[in-house]
């Protein structure tokens, strides 16, 4: 019986944070390889999903319990940019990440580098608007023979 158990537990587990991904996502102009969205999952997982909900619905017990709710990631919405309505830019996530929005949404300093870009990477991959609004990257003009 007990074996039973932690076999579930361990099942459940696993399936937090949904499939892995097998290959490289385009991300407005980036195309980010299954490496990175893999770890951002998993830093993800360990440091935003309490809130933010392994999905990125903000549907959780601990979610329900916060005024105001924390950011729902599916809808593409964000308060926190430059250009109201638009996208916030990798810098601007950051911010909020490493800083945090106090008194809600607590700092997370320990962020940072590879695992801070690849959780701002991740997180992208809940909304659709991160492909659908995405601003091209800027072509090479071309030079006349």
């Amino acid at each position: 019986m007990k074996l039973h158990v932690l076999g579930l537990i361990l099942i459940a587990l696993g399936a937090c944070g949904g499939p892995g991904f097998d290959k490289p996502v385009q991300l407005g102009d980036r195309l980010v390889d299954r490496d990175t969205l893999n770890y951002g999952r998993d830093q993800f997982n360990r440091f935003c999903a309490t809130c933010h909900g392994y999905d990125g619905k903000a549907n959780t017990s601990q979610a329900r319990q916060l005024d105001p709710q924390p950011r729902d990631f599916t809808l593409g919405q964000f308060k926190r940019v430059a250009s109201p309505g638009a996208l916030p830019t990798d810098q601007e996530l950051s911010v909020v990440i490493q800083h945090g929005i106090p008194p809600v949404m607590p700092a997370w300093p320990q962020l940072e580098g590879k695992a801070l870009d690849a959780v701002i990477q991740y997180l992208k991959t809940f909304s659709q608007r991160w492909n659908s609004d995405a601003t091209p990257a800027p072509k090479k003009a071309k030079v006349a023979p």
